[in-house]
């Protein structure tokens, strides 16, 4: 039975006022508003009018938002094509047009749905990629695209990333510039290598801008070193401009007088004379900065002690002043080594992009960079009109979605398809609008270009340009969620209820409380922060045999998420309810999402904890083909199929699922043998060896005759082997082993087949299967935050919310963008980075990571419909003051419980 609930009558007005197709439109709407109802109601609304469905230009973020709202409006209109007159009278005055009152207007929306689907192009939901590939294909020659060109997905990109990587390395051998550029880097940076290309390539794109003489002098000036300096002139200054080597010898007489740590820097200073002495600059300069520089985080260190400082204050104040400058040298030294390997690096990175812009032009594709950039390129160098009027006669009204997640140049590519909407002449002929709706709260895809300032940025720049022309411009803010309980959005307010705790979750730095109402307001709800499972002080003793990374129930991570999957499973055998009166009823498996930041060593372990709970999970969001267990196994078949003297892959293949030995099968049959693994699995007698021995060999048959796709295809059919992986694995194995075939196809149609070939592509592989949870009916949803963006749940937990994000001063590339003025603010190089490892690619700093990291808390609590759980973990170290879990705690500690048992 379904509650009713009325829905307020202000926020009818508001739904109204932003679906009405006369006027456009700027929606502000609150996570679980009915943001994407409020969208259908406006397209159904321009067809109402008689707008044509090919002239309706919806923009939405993702596939799945874009087949959603095809899917709402299409089932409306084609309800609307049975319904009764008065029904379908109440059911157009529900979108907040006016009654229909003449028989010609009901007729119109009956045949609305046939419209839709029969106009030529028909209605336009799409993706911003998707737009703009279609533009690209009608103007392919303009844009400088082949003509017939692909779309590069993510897998197949990564692909040709590392080919054109590895096509660069081998080049290498014969460019000494590039070979020095190499050399150089993999000196600098060690076991690191692949991490930090991959970082570096994700980066080509400013890496790019660093190819001209002039960028590289205004990074030089910009970092505040001078563009001729280099590392020699700026030690030499460090050793020569100020203390002479003499000098350092008497001010060592001096401190032979003091402490231990006068006297240990005393050494120091002698240290520095005999390597200046002995011409080796940079350790003298080494030694000088072990005197002046703390170890720890670079800042000034004490240079005397209290008593040697009172006895000779003049030596105090010498070295006082000497530290002063060999800081700022410090500094200037610190900005030429960044200036230098980064634009070593830029000789790299922009020879593998040249490679891999080569390697799409032989292949004739494109990837999504490709596609804004040649779409933003194309409608900058003509006019718009042609190309919309080639497309299906041109657009009228533009709808966008999730207008916080658009980048700068996706915006720059809506303002120029819009440019003759408010130009006079375009209002004149048919009114002409646009509406966008978002949520600057919710932007959390900084990663992939969004700048959630540009959500108000552009709405008031469309707002001056609507009113230019005498055009109506609503803005409509939506408070009211339909998915929160009262209790669960009272948290969320109280949260983000100081400046603190809310910066970055609105434009500017104005304090902007956050305000939600619920409409289910007599549903009750539950939020609980648990106790933090912490690391205990001493590690237990553990079997040595055990792999090294092997995390027992002692750690934090798998002993919260055992506690979790521990009330779970006591949840659904008990019977625990969720919803209240007439909407009461069990606790379901669906129901439950749990939610972190990333995929680490805790992800991995709630999917093992629920499994042994028994409790259905739709396991992970993200798969990494080369990586899954299920892969792993059968590429291990394909090696012992090619070469079954591998004694360790055989060992392998005969404990999965494929064979079914267990561990005592290998235990009789390996130690002691005289020959190989297959010769004495061969000379046994018992059935099951025998069995194996058949399977071997019918496997070695089929490597020789048949193709990688029939070989692995006749492996899991006919042979049972999928069957068999999903039995022991889950059903999430499913999507791996349907991905390998793919690729077992996909590289049948690109070269002669082999199996030495596929087996070396996949295990070379970087691509990751995307799984889309939204379905996972009936089962656990364990999560990251991004990828839960729009979903919902009535439990929601949120075990991730001890740590902070990871400084971007320690990855390997980090990129300090520029800031509105252009000029670089107040900084320290020293304190930046390990001078061994980073590199900057720009020249000014907006460090918005912890902004992010708040909007990503909103969106995770915005989640939960009914109930919302705390758990954290953490180890050895203090929780950070800027954590969710200090957040949430100073804001809710009066409601404060222990954690359920488990």
């Amino acid at each position: 039975m379904t509650v009713e609930r009325p829905i307020p009558d202000k926020t009818r007005r508001d739904q109204a006022r932003a679906s009405d197709p006369r006027n456009s439109a700027w929606v502000a709407a609150n996570a679980g508003s009915g943001k994407t109802h409020v969208l259908a109601q406006r397209v159904i609304r321009l067809l109402l009018q008689g707008n044509r469905p090919n002239r309706i230009l919806c923009l939405t973020f993702t596939k799945a938002a874009a087949a959603n709202m095809s899917e709402r409006v299409f089932r409306t209109l084609a309800n609307w094509s049975t319904l009764p007159d008065s029904d379908l009278g109440d059911a157009i005055a529900a979108t907040g047009e006016p009654r229909p009152e003449r028989p010609e207007q009901l007729a119109l929306a009956r045949v609305l749905f046939a419209r839709a689907l029969e106009t030529p192009g028909g209605l336009k939901t799409l993706t911003i990629h998707a737009f703009c590939e279609r533009l690209l294909h009608i103007a392919p020659f303009e844009a400088n695209v082949p003509a017939s060109f692909t779309v590069l997905e993510d897998a197949r990109k990564i692909e040709l990333l590392a080919r054109a990587r590895r096509e660069v390395l081998i080049a290498a051998q014969a460019d000494a510039v590039l070979a020095s550029a190499i050399e150089r880097i993999a000196g600098e940076i060690g076991v690191t290598f692949d991490k930090f290309f991959k970082s570096a390539l994700d980066k080509r794109a400013l890496f790019r801008a660093l190819h001209s003489q002039k960028a590289q002098r205004d990074l030089r000036i910009a970092l505040g070193s001078d563009p001729d300096d280099t590392v020699e002139t700026v030690m030499k200054a460090i050793a020569l401009d100020g203390l002479s080597p003499d000098d350092w010898l008497a001010i060592a007489e001096v401190m032979d007088t003091g402490g231990v740590n006068d006297q240990k820097r005393g050494r120091l200073f002698r240290e520095a004379y005999e390597q200046w002495n002995s011409n080796n600059v940079e350790l003298a300069v080494q030694s000088l900065a072990s005197v002046y520089l703390k170890k720890t985080d670079g800042e000034a260190a004490t240079v005397l002690n209290k008593a040697l400082a009172s006895a000779r204050p003049d030596v105090l104040e010498t070295l006082e002043r000497e530290q002063e400058r060999f800081l700022l040298l410090w500094d200037r030294l610190a900005a030429v080594r960044i200036a230098d390997r980064t634009i070593t690096l830029s000789v790299v990175v922009n020879a593998i992009q040249d490679r891999y812009e080569h390697l799409k032009a032989t292949q004739q594709c494109v990837d999504f960079d490709d596609m804004i950039e040649r779409t933003l390129s194309l409608l900058s160098r003509s006019s718009a009109a042609w190309l919309l009027k080639k497309l299906d006669g041109g657009i009228d009204h533009i709808l966008l979605d999730e207008a916080q997640d658009t980048s700068a140049a996706q915006w720059q590519i809506i303002e120029r398809i819009s440019a003759d909407f408010f130009a006079g002449e375009g209002q004149v002929r048919r009114p002409r609008t646009i509406f966008s709706v978002g949520d600057e709260k919710q932007s959390i895809f900084s990663f992939q270009g969004a700048e959630p300032e540009l959500f108000s940025a552009k709405r008031r720049e469309f707002s001056r340009r609507i009113q230019d022309v005498d055009g109506k411009f609503e803005p409509v803010d939506l408070h009211l969620s339909f998915r929160s309980a009262p209790g669960v959005l009272a948290a969320v307010d109280k949260v983000f209820a100081t400046p603190e705790r809310s910066r970055g979750l609105s434009a500017g730095n104005d304090h902007v409380p956050t305000v939600h109402e619920a409409w289910k307001r007599d549903l009750p709800s539950v939020v609980e922060i648990w106790d933090v499972i912490s690391a205990q002080d001493r590690e237990p003793d553990r079997d040595w045999k055990l792999p090294l990374d092997y995390r027992d129930e002692t750690d934090p991570a798998v002993a919260s998420a055992r506690r979790i999957a521990g009330v779970i499973a006591n949840w659904l055998r008990d019977g625990e309810t969720v919803g209240a009166g007439a909407e009461t009823r069990p606790v379901r498996p669906g129901d439950i999402m749990i939610l972190v930041r990333r995929r680490d060593t805790f992800f991995e372990a709630m999917i093992r904890a629920l499994k042994e709970k028994g409790v259905p999970t739709a396991g992970s969001d993200r798969l990494q083909l080369a990586q899954h267990i299920a892969v792993m196994d059968l590429l291990a078949t394909a090696r012992v199929a090619l070469l079954p003297e591998d004694d360790l892959n055989l060992a392998t293949v005969l404990k999965t699922p494929l064979f079914g030995l267990n561990d005592q099968d290998l235990l009789d049959l390996a130690p002691n043998r005289q020959g190989s693994l297959i010769d004495s699995l061969q000379s046994s007698i018992l059935p099951s060896y025998q069995a194996a021995c058949a399977r071997l060999d019918f496997l070695s048959r089929m490597a020789r005759e048949l193709t990688p796709f029939d070989f692995f295809a006749r492996i899991l059919g006919p042979m049972g082997g999928r069957r068999a992986i999903l039995a022991r694995l889950g059903p999430e194995s499913g999507d791996v082993l349907d991905e390998l075939l793919n690729s077992a196809l996909a590289h049948e149609n690109r070269a002669a087949p082999s199996l030495h070939t596929f087996i070396a592509e996949v295990e070379s592989s970087e691509g990751t299967i995307k799984r889309d949870l939204d379905s996972s009916e009936g089962q656990v949803r364990v999560m990251t935050i991004h990828a839960a963006k729009g979903l919902e749940a009535k439990i929601v937990f949120l075990p991730d919310v001890c740590s902070t994000p990871t400084s971007r001063l320690d990855l390997p590339i980090f990129a300090l963008d520029a800031g509105a003025n252009g000029q670089l603010p107040v900084w320290s190089p020293r304190k930046a980075l390990d001078c061994s490892r980073l590199a900057l690619l720009r020249t000014a700093e907006k460090d918005t990571s912890l902004d992010e990291y708040r909007r990503l808390l909103y969106v995770a609590m915005t989640r939960a419909e009914e109930r919302l759980y705390i758990a954290g973990h953490r180890g050895k170290v203090e929780i950070p003051s800027e954590s969710w879990r200090r957040m949430i705690e100073q804001a809710l500690a009066e409601e404060t419980v222990e954690a359920p048992a488990s």
